[in-house]
């Protein structure tokens, strides 16, 4: 126990650390590729934007031609009936 290192000797406390500083490295390694997928899968996504932006704005003028739909429809609908009624009403 004269080496300094509690616990042990010198060699053995290079040992451990030695293999915390590889786990970690390993760790590290293992994050930083999936960091580089992520990446090369968000560059790869990034082509899709403007096709999206495109598509967002189909899709609201979508919402707005189908809502100016139904409030014709209804009108048209409104308007056959009043004839309808008027031309029942005459018979």
């Amino acid at each position: 126990m004269g080496s300094g290192h509690p616990g042990g000797s010198a060699g053995d406390y290079e040992r451990c650390t030695s293999q915390v500083f590889k786990n970690q490295s390993d760790k590290n390694l293992a994050r930083n590729m999936q960091c580089r997928t992520k990446v090369r899968e968000n560059n790869e996504l990034e082509s899709y934007r403007p096709k999206l932006k495109d598509m967002e704005r189909q899709l609201a003028n979508f919402e707005t031609d189908s809502g100016d739909w139904r409030r014709a429809s209804f009108r048209t609908r409104s308007k056959w009936m009043a004839l309808s009624n008027s031309w029942t009403a005459k018979r």
